[in-house]
This record gives C-alpha cells, structure tokens and sequence, in this order.
C-alpha cells in the first residue's frame, strides 16, 4: 500500500478495484493534508470540498469544472491523472468514503 501512489504514477490506471480499507486510508490522507493547507488555498480548498459534496447531496454531480482543475487535479494526478472510473467491493463502504472519493477523485465509484 505504500507503493500504490507512485505505482499509479508510473502505470496511470482507467480503473481501479480496491477494498473499502484502502479507499479509507486515501481520505485519511487527503483529509490530513486539506487540514495542514493554511491562508486562501485553506479557504479555497474548504470552498471547492463544500461545493462539491452538496453537489453530490443534491443531485449526483461529481464534477465542476472549476474546482476540479484548481484543487482536485493534483490529487488525481497522484493517481496518474487518467482515472474513469472506481470500483469497491469485499465489504461495506461508508457513505462518506464514497462522497468524498467521488468528489477528489472527479470519477464515479461504483
């Protein structure tokens, strides 16, 4: 599991199947590093997760085309920057993985 980010950056997945464990441990970190962000990028993050999961709430929409390329890219580009699509299986999912996922990673999970 340590590997799997530059191994992402090297193979720049479509897809990626996993368990609910590690796409917790994604939101763990990127959680943590959202925390550690002071001053506007602090606020503008804050702003764009805000956004984006009442977008989701609301009405199933993952993407905007705003936060997407100013805050969100980065942590997809930690994953290649190519990903289409997320599958979760083996266990439950929280709900709240699943929002948040959808919403760093700009790509449905199903």
């Amino acid at each position: 599991m340590q590997k799997l980010k530059d191994d992402c950056q090297v193979i720049k997945p479509t897809f990626m199947l996993s368990v609910p464990r590690l796409y917790n441990k994604i939101v763990d970190t990127v959680k943590h590093k959202f925390a550690a962000e002071t001053g506007i990028k602090k606020m503008l993050i804050d702003s764009a997760v805000h956004s984006k999961m009442n977008n989701l709430e609301q009405d199933g929409n993952y993407q905007s085309s705003i936060y997407d390329s100013l805050v969100f890219s980065k942590v997809r580009e930690g994953f290649g920057g190519k990903l289409r699509l997320m599958g979760s299986g083996s266990a439950p999912l929280k709900p709240e993985t699943h929002s948040f996922m959808m919403a760093i990673m700009c790509c449905p999970l199903l």
